[in-house]
């Protein structure tokens, strides 16, 4: 059965949970998987076929490309299709109308929120564009066959649709992340940070609250602390304060950040870390991913007190949970684990143990897999 998974937004066809994670895992079952994303070439990787869409100059030409996704889709003459990108709602329902085959619908994000936080969109104009969106995604995405989003409060969005609606959470892939720490990076085997952060650190996810805390944790410990921040958003918005806080303590040796690190390099960061900071959330109902990885990697955690994240962490009594906006509470957690080790390192383990039996890509996969299953049977 040949299975066409389509997007136009990623910039690499190499996503985690696109490819690593969804393409692999139904190519290892025996479908034959083409995946159309940005790439420069057409190639096979892992047994998946990788269809190339040039990258787009803007967003503008990103819109008028979503026609050639379609058209590359439509020639891949798949029994089922699965895309990634809101924006591909119209394209996917007319694609499913014109071959007859079931479509199914990835929801990754909470979009309705991402919009009101797009410094692009004029401010007044963000609700209302909102709002038009859901309806428009509600619209679409209940006439397909099916919808797979990454949480059960996400699912409850779309209760009203018609096909398949199942979570399918983006938990770790345990064999990904051990190849990953097994293949050690170029540069100094010795390297060793206190505190780290994967994923994007921005004003929405705490960038202020980082300085604030680190302020407080290196006067403490000047010496033997350093966090690093595996990738930084646009910095711009900073005041000259923080500004002069965070070139201090990049100066001093005390906080390293990053561009934007490859997927794999993540895990060898946390491999080399001792603590894993989440200092926010971009939303309150998201199950971030980098969560789970932390606990994968057996770290303890230092995370935001928000819903579902909390009761994963209390649960797996796996790390120390802080009001998002109190910097000195994220700071006081920091200072418990570094000088507790023994406490910390306890938790690291029962992180791990939570992931390996319960939240893992492994347990995901099957239920992505019956998915795909019963829309070939027609159910």
């Amino acid at each position: 059965m040949k299975v066409c998974i389509f997007t136009s937004v990623f910039q690499s066809p190499f996503d985690h949970r696109v490819f690593y994670k969804q393409a692999i895992s139904l190519v290892k079952v025996g479908y034959n998987v083409a995946l159309i994303a940005q790439h420069d070439k057409d190639e096979i990787v892992d047994g998946v076929k990788i269809v190339a869409l040039p990258k787009p100059r803007n967003r503008f030409w990103r819109m008028l490309g979503m026609w050639r996704v379609f058209n590359l889709a439509l020639k891949q003459k798949a029994d089922i299709y699965h895309f990634h990108d809101p924006e591909l709602l119209p394209w996917g329902w007319l694609l499913q109308k014109l071959t007859g085959k079931p479509v199914i619908y990835d929801v990754h994000e909470y979009f309705i929120d991402t919009i009101l936080f797009k410094a692009w969109i004029p401010f007044f104009l963000r609700k209302p564009i909102a709002w038009i969106f859901d309806r428009i995604e509600k619209f679409f995405a209940g006439r397909l066959s099916a919808i797979i989003t990454v949480t059960e409060p996400m699912k409850q969005n779309f209760s009203g649709c018609r096909g398949i609606c199942v979570s399918v959470c983006n938990f770790p892939n345990l064999d990904m992340i051990a190849r990953a720490i097994d293949n050690k990076r170029s540069g100094n085997k010795n390297e060793r940070y206190s505190i780290v952060n994967t994923g994007k650190i921005t004003k929405e996810r705490g960038f202020e609250i980082v300085l604030e805390a680190m302020d407080v944790v290196v006067k403490r410990h000047p010496k033997d602390t350093c966090a690093i921040l595996a990738e930084a958003g646009d910095i711009a918005w900073l005041d000259e304060s923080y500004t002069n806080l965070m070139n201090r303590l990049i100066k001093e040796g005390n906080l390293k950040i990053m561009g934007r690190v490859p997927h794999n390099e993540v895990f060898q960061y946390l491999d080399i870390s001792s603590i894993a900071w989440k200092p926010r959330l971009p939303y309150q109902d998201a199950l971030d991913v980098t969560v789970f990885e932390y606990m994968a990697c057996g770290k303890p955690v230092v995370a935001s007190d928000v819903p579902l994240i909390n009761n994963i962490i209390r649960e797996a009594k796996c790390g120390i949970l802080v009001d998002p906006n109190d910097a000195k509470a994220h700071a006081s957690a920091i200072l418990y684990l570094l000088e507790h080790p023994e406490e910390a390192r306890k938790m690291g383990e029962n992180g791990r143990k939570a992931v390996v039996e319960k939240y893992n890509w492994e347990t995901e996969s099957r239920k992505l897999i019956a998915v795909y299953e019963d829309l070939l049977k027609g159910r």
